[in-house]
Formats: structure tokens, sequence, C-alpha cells
């Protein structure tokens, strides 16, 4: 037992000194600048940030079917259902350079809130249609530039019914991968919601599962509408198709 307490003291110690690294190096980050370079440093303190941010949660997880992901960057595309997804999404593909597309409200969390905005993630106000298209110019201007991939989610928002199904898509968003001219990785998302309740209490399970790749070919001779069914039809048929869940 005595040996046990050491190791989630350690634990906990390197937690609280790495988030207070990171509440050190974002001081030097402009909270209203769009940086036109990716920065490798601030990713990988974000990733060793997140790695033990998982671990004081408490989360197991692991991704099914990451053979299937091109080498070259992509967009990739999920369900939405917890706060928690972009988190351990761009953690399990951080060999990509994974940067999300995601609201204000999330460049203004402690700690990881100006990082984000280091490693190219974008805030998008889905309020106003023409800062939304350039978002989307920029997110495939970092694709082509940066050489990083980048996430979304179609839903647009959390998914606080994710049971009944998928919220509609803003079909809109899959431009981004036309006007990159990339491929779309399509993931599904299960356990999330289960990390908020267990906090502090109990492990918590959670998989990801790369369903699919459209290729650059397909998503260039497709329109996003159709983009958006095909992805909605992939999803739906591993999420819903049964009630089973990780």
């Amino acid at each position: 037992m005595k040996y046990v307490l050491i190791a989630v003291g350690a634990i906990f110690g390197l937690l609280v000194l790495q988030t207070l690294f990171l509440f050190f190096i974002g001081i030097f980050v402009n909270p209203n600048k769009i940086y036109p370079k990716f920065s490798r440093f601030y990713y990988f303190e974000l990733n060793v940030g997140t790695f033990f941010g998982m671990l004081g949660a408490g989360i197991i997880g692991k991704c099914i079917g990451r053979e299937k992901v091109p080498e070259g960057p992509f967009v990739l595309v999920s369900n939405h259902v917890s706060n928690w997804d972009p988190i351990v999404t761009w953690w399990f593909f951080r060999k990509w350079h994974l940067a999300f597309i995601s609201k204000e409200k999330n460049f203004h969390r402690p700690a990881f809130g100006r990082i984000i905005r280091r490693c190219c993630f974008l805030s998008i106000d889905r309020a106003d249609p023409r800062q939304s298209i350039q978002v989307m110019m920029q997110a495939a201007e970092y694709i082509k530039t940066e050489k990083v991939s980048i996430g979304i989610y179609p839903e647009g928002t959390r998914n606080k019914n994710y049971k009944e199904g998928l919220l509609p898509f803003h079909d809109a968003v899959f431009k981004i991968a036309k006007i990159a001219k990339v491929p779309v990785v399509v993931v599904s998302t299960e356990g999330t919601p289960q990390i908020g309740k267990n906090l502090f209490r109990r492990t918590t399970k959670i998989q990801l599962e790369v369903l699919g790749v459209i290729p650059a070919e397909e998503v260039q001779a497709l329109r996003t509408v159709e983009i958006g069914d095909k992805i909605r039809s992939m999803l739906t048929e591993k999420l819903y198709s049964t009630k089973e869940t990780c």
C-alpha cells in the first residue's frame, strides 16, 4: 500500500508540475492571434500535458484501425459526445499533428487554451457565415503548408442525447477537404461521456475506431452533402446498429 501511495503521489506531482509549465509557456502566446506556423514545441507540450491529464483522469483507451490512415495530412471526422473527445483524439492521432476547429470558449480554458493556438487549432463562430468560411480556408491552408491534419465535428456541437442518434450535419465543413485536396478519415468515439462521471473514482474505458477513409479523389468527385451522407451512414452503422458500448 505504501508504494501505491508513493506512485500516486508522484503522478499527481508530475501532473501539477506539467500544468504549471503549460501555464508558464502559455504566457508567451497571444490569445487573440492566429499563428501562421505550426509549433512543434507547443504540440509536444500539448501531448505531454494530455498524457498526464488522461493518466490522472483514469482513462484507459484504445484506437482500432489506425493502419487505415494515410501517411499524409487529412481531415478527421467523428461523432461528438463529450468534452473529452478532442483531447483523447488528438492524443491517439498525435503522429499526424491533429488540430481541431472548435468554439472560441475552448481557447480560453486554463493551460490548454493558449497552447492549442500555437498548434494550428482554429476558433469558429457558427453564427457568422463569413467568419466560418475564413476559418475553413485557413484550415485548408494549414493542411497544405504546415502539413497538419484537421479534426472536425460535423454535428457542430456536443450531442447530449447521443443515444438517440446523430445530430444534423453541417455539410459545409467538408469543403476543407475539397479545398485542401486530402482524404477524409472517419472515426467513431465511444465511452467518453463516462469520463466525467468516473473522474477520481474509477477508471474509464474508451474506444476510438477508424471506420474508413474516403480517398481524396472521391472527396473531389462528391458534393459536400454526399460526403456528409456517406459519413453519417458509416457512423450510424457503427454506433447504432447495436446498443453495445465499449
